[in-house]
């Protein structure tokens, strides 16, 4: 099963194309773009998944001291209402729900007001994509960090992008924190670009930012800013920093207070890097996991205080289809019974009509008894023809269509062109044909010929009548005619006595 995350960054589209083989993720394919998807890239009908951005969702996790799904989904609705600036009815809510102990549960809710959705579905539309899920890019850059860094327990997670700075932060192995600042290394290269018209991008990124009183290094300070601003509540419990796909702002060290694990800056990027899809790579690993800790809405997404509503229209709808197939089931299992309790009943009566006959026997009366008492009738009629079978002496034959013996030697021996033929070797054998327990089988024989004739001329012409002229032989099947050093071999499949 494959899988696409789709990672919208201003201008740009990040796409990562995940494969799940056995137990592992594969990466199959990574594409940055900023024009429409090409048709190459989905060879076949695969899911994709985008996400909101970490400024149009709000991630909660509440503490319910309540064990049982449905009284813990009951009470969901109160314990979000104070958790949200917004009325519930605005909101797109989703939530992960995870065991704490027997008495308690942890609910990870993701909410997003719906004019976000939205808007984000008419960017999707506007570009010509359609959207299979719908996450976050919170949980997408989660995702990435446990599945690369699964040791990492206490983490913050800054993903430096095009237009938008994503970060989370994860303690005690449980995403915290989410927001994002609307400045990405685009604004950076567009500011140095605007100062330099005529100059080329330097190798060096951190040459960039050697003035001191320039816009860039100005942008620098406020994004820091920003950033401290952020995580000032959680640097000191996160021990770990991931910076990925970003520049080389410089003193990164000093502001986290520890060694980061800097991911991929831009002077150092090939094109096996994955740290500019992380977004797209953790959407990707999202739906592909499908485990208790993915949280995705669709266009027609789960909110906590309809679920028992759609519940129980999903029960009643399961109830009603499944009424309905064992209606239908009963009914056409009926009517198969009554279709070969009627063939039944016709081949007994052609057995009778047949055999009845013979011995003088009026089919009538077998046909009209019990007539007054329909569930009886076939019961009647076999015992009826178990006492016919019974009475007959010796061998019962059953009359086949296919010519006699004796006819096939008379045709033979009367025909012209058979009289100059030394006939050596004759075999009649019916390879099928009716029984008293398969009356209707067809019948069907060969006859095998083995001659010596003098002439070859002579042989051409008997090979020439049994082909084309023979009263006995079936010419829809093949004749095998073949010489031999002492004479010729003939088989061929004969043709039924309409007589």
């Amino acid at each position: 099963m494959s899988n696409i995350g789709l990672h919208i960054d201003g201008s740009l589209m990040h796409l990562a194309l995940i494969k799940k083989r056995k137990n592992a993720f594969e990466i199959q394919s990574l594409k940055q773009t900023d024009t429409l998807l090409s048709e190459s890239f989905f060879e076949k009908k695969i899911e994709i998944t985008t996400g909101l951005s970490c400024h149009d969702t709000l991630i909660r996790t509440i503490n319910i001291p309540l064990a049982k799904r449905k009284s813990v989904l009951a009470a969901l609705p109160f314990q979000i209402e104070h958790q949200v600036p917004y009325p519930l009815d605005d909101l797109i809510i989703n939530t992960s729900l995870h065991s704490i102990d027997k008495s308690s549960t942890s609910a990870q809710i993701i909410a997003s007001p719906k004019t976000k959705i939205e808007a984000h579905l008419r960017l999707l539309q506007d570009r010509g994509i359609s959207s299979s899920w719908v996450a976050s890019n919170a949980t997408a850059l989660e995702r990435y960090c446990k599945h690369y860094y699964p040791d990492v327990s206490n983490l913050i997670a800054v993903f430096f992008g095009n237009k938008e700075t994503s970060l989370i932060s994860i303690i005690d192995n449980q995403l915290s924190t989410s927001t994002s600042i609307p400045i990405g290394y685009g604004h950076f290269i567009e500011i140095w670009h605007s100062e330099n018209p005529n100059q080329s991008f330097p190798k060096n990124h951190s040459d960039i930012f050697s003035g001191k009183k320039n816009d860039v290094h100005k942008l620098k300070s406020r994004y820091f800013k920003e950033l401290d601003r952020c995580i000032h509540f959680i640097k000191d419990r996160c021990k770990t920093a991931l910076h990925m796909n970003g520049l080389s702002l410089g003193y990164f060290n000093e502001f986290f207070g520890s060694d980061p694990i800097i991911e991929n800056p831009i002077e150092d990027r090939n094109e096996s890097d994955k740290a500019p899809f992380a977004i797209a790579i953790g959407l990707a690993l999202d739906t592909a996991k499908q485990d208790d800790k993915t949280v995705q809405m669709r266009q027609d997404p789960f909110t906590p205080s309809a679920h028992l509503g759609r519940l129980g229209k999903k029960l009643c709808y399961c109830f009603f289809l499944t009424s309905l197939l064992a209606f239908f089931s009963l009914f056409f299992t009926k009517a198969l019974l009554y279709r070969k309790e009627i063939q039944l009943e016709r081949d007994i009566n052609a057995f009778i009509e047949g055999w009845g006959g013979a011995r003088k026997l009026s089919p009538a009366s077998f046909a009209l008894a019990h007539e007054k008492h329909p569930g009886k009738r076939i019961e009647y009629k076999i015992d009826r023809l178990k006492n016919i079978l019974r009475a007959q002496k010796g061998f019962f034959p059953v009359v086949s269509d296919m010519p006699l013996v004796s006819h096939v030697l008379a045709t033979l021996s009367e025909t012209p062109i058979f009289k100059d033929v030394n006939i050596q070797s004759f075999n009649y054998q019916l390879l099928q044909y009716p029984m008293l327990n398969k009356p209707f089988t067809p019948s069907e024989g060969i006859i095998q010929l083995y001659m010596k004739i003098s002439d070859p001329s002579i042989a051409k012409q008997v090979q020439d009548y049994l082909q084309n002229d023979c009263p006995l032989v079936d010419q829809s099947h093949p004749l095998r005619f073949e010489r031999s050093s002492n004479g010729y071999s003939v088989e061929f499949s004969m043709k039924k006595d309409r007589k």
